[in-house]
């Protein structure tokens, strides 16, 4: 099976480590973040944020417990670009994660960094092999054929990966697409 892991990302991210769980990437996002604000007061905000903890709940939930960690990936790509229509959270916008330090930064200083960091990290797809299939994710194919035969809007009913924690190999990606502002593919 493919499957399609949507993110936000530096365009020279070549996934060499793979794609990792939230709890082994987490020091990379933050790299990430201050790689975008070097020697500026962002940069000591967010080093200043980072120390303290984020402290939203949210993030602290996500970080802590390993249940939430995935990597998550979706079985339809074309459903990345369908995210409002299926009441999805869009990760080509913005991860969710980096989304809950840009909030806190946003609560903790009065300034938005959000746009600043979405300009800088380009959406990006990585199309991945698995040996996972169940009746599921069959149920989920058939479903996606249904609805684009019959031209329905796509669902929530389009199924979804996870890696429970669990590294996505290297060897595994077999396609690393950065889109530009306008989804359009840069390489």
């Amino acid at each position: 099976m493919c499957w399609f892991h949507l993110t936000r990302t530096f365009n020279h991210d070549d996934f060499r480590k793979g794609i990792l769980p939230l709890g082994q990437a987490i020091e990379y996002i933050w790299g990430e973040l201050f790689r975008i604000f070097p020697a500026t007061k962002q940069y000591d905000r967010l080093q200043q944020l980072k120390k303290s903890s984020v402290g939203n709940g949210i993030y602290e939930m996500r970080i802590d417990n390993p249940q939430q960690w995935g990597p998550y990936a979706i079985l339809v790509r074309e459903a990345a670009f369908n995210t409002k229509e299926m009441g999805a959270w869009d990760y080509l916008k913005l991860p969710e994660i980096i989304d809950d330090i840009c909030k806190k930064y946003q609560d903790e200083y009065g300034v938005s960094i959000r746009e600043d960091v979405s300009v800088a990290l380009k959406p990006c797809i990585v199309k991945f092999k698995s040996d996972y299939l169940d009746d599921d994710v069959i149920k989920a194919a058939i479903f996606y054929i249904y609805k684009k035969v019959h031209r329905e809007k796509l669902s929530m009913d389009v199924h979804t990966f996870d890696a429970r924690g669990k590294v996505i190999p290297r060897k595994d990606i077999l396609k690393i697409d950065y889109l530009d502002k306008d989804f359009h593919f840069l390489l």
